[in-house]
């Protein structure tokens, strides 16, 4: 998956600089700053703005839900962990800057037929002026997401595989395939919740993104608790191979949760004013 997704980043960095009409400045990429959210606070305004953001780290623990299948778990699994999150910043961070570069004014993005839809495929379109290339390059989006849930699939099948052997689940879901050596049980009910939850985009787009904000809250919830946890009960906690020294962890501990605390708060927060049925 590493390999498809910097490939494609290559690819469209190198087609976006070499065909795009025009070139946004750098002061405009770099220093300018629009808060059309109506909120009268541009930090409150930056921070809800994180909301779309903070789904790119959804799943950065899957890692963690795979160390009962590793050999040397102490240290890969913290290891997938550190450079996923690190290798992410690295090849992301062109990939943005070219596409900030690349897509004209905010104002003259929206106007477009898919800018406030799919803002990406409407850079690519008004780049290369051809609907074709467009949809090859926007379908490098769709690979990457889709290679990224299934290994979100397998995390979360490991999880209910995991609470099914403590009796929090049914029976069933303890079982592995003998031949395939994966719980099959967990994987299928997982794609049935998944296959249903993408349903409700289809009747009510308001409330399908209602469930994806409201899972975010969530996820920084769980992440939370147990960097909590660890802060209470540090001084008994039994060190792998991987870790920090124990200035650096507490100070980073502290940071984690406190920034769990803060999103957790700010992503309730309606994206824009006045709030509205339509809006939320």
């Amino acid at each position: 998956m590493v390999h498809q997704a910097v490939f494609y980043i290559v690819a469209t960095v190198t087609v976006l600089a070499c065909v795009a009409p025009k070139f946004n400045s750098a002061s405009y990429v770099f220093t300018n700053f629009e808060n059309s959210s109506g909120w009268p606070n541009d930090g409150i305004s930056f921070l809800i703005g994180v909301l779309g953001l903070a789904t790119g780290f959804v799943g950065l623990e899957s890692a963690a839900h795979f160390s009962e299948e590793m050999r040397h778990a102490t240290r890969d699994v913290p290891r997938a962990m550190v450079y996923s999150a690190a290798g992410n910043a690295v090849f992301a961070f062109p990939w943005i800057i070219t596409l900030v570069f690349s897509m004209g004014s905010v104002q003259e993005l929206v106007a477009t037929k898919f800018g406030s839809l799919m803002p990406v495929f409407q850079i690519f379109l008004s780049s290369t002026k051809n609907t074709g290339a467009s949809v090859v390059l926007n379908m490098g989006v769709t690979v990457v997401a889709f290679l990224s849930a299934v290994d979100l699939n397998g995390a979360c099948a490991r999880t209910i595989w995991s609470m099914a052997r403590d009796n929090a689940f049914p029976t069933i879901f303890r079982k592995v395939h003998p031949r395939w050596d994966v719980p099959v049980y967990p994987v299928i009910v997982i794609c049935i919740v998944e296959c249903v939850l993408s349903c409700i985009y289809i009747g009510n787009v308001t409330a399908f993104y209602g469930i994806m904000s409201g899972l975010l809250v969530l996820q920084m919830s769980s992440y939370g608790i147990p960097i909590f946890l660890h802060l209470v009960q540090r001084g008994k906690v039994s060190y792998g191979p991987w870790n920090m020294p124990h200035t650096l962890g507490y100070v980073t501990n502290v940071l984690a949760l406190c920034w769990c605390i803060l999103v957790t708060v700010i992503f309730t927060f309606p994206i824009y004013l006045p709030a509205t049925a339509a809006n939320m």
